[in-house]
C-alpha cells in the first residue's frame, strides 16, 4: 500500500475551512466530480454553503481523512 500524498494545504494552517479545490486535490478526485457530490449531499464529511460558495470545515474533514469517526 502506498503512502497517501500530502494534502494541498498545511496541516498546521489556521484557516477553519477548506475550499472544494483543496479537498479535491487531497482526495485525488476531479473538481467537477466533487462539486456534483457536494450538490447531491453525497460526501461523508460536513459541508457548508454560503451563497454560492462551498466551504468544508477543516477539523471534521481532517478527522474523516484520518479515519476517525
Amino acid at each position: 500500500m502506498s503512502a497517501m500524498p500530502a494534502p494541498p494545504f498545511s496541516t498546521d494552517d489556521a484557516r477553519l475551512v477548506l475550499t472544494p479545490a483543496e479537498v479535491a486535490v487531497a482526495l485525488g478526485v476531479d473538481l467537477t466530480e466533487l462539486y456534483e457530490k457536494l450538490r447531491r449531499d453525497d460526501v461523508p464529511f460536513p459541508v457548508r454553503k454560503l451563497g454560492r460558495k462551498w466551504m468544508i470545515p477543516r477539523a471534521p474533514f481532517m478527522r474523516w481523512l484520518d479515519g476517525e469517526k
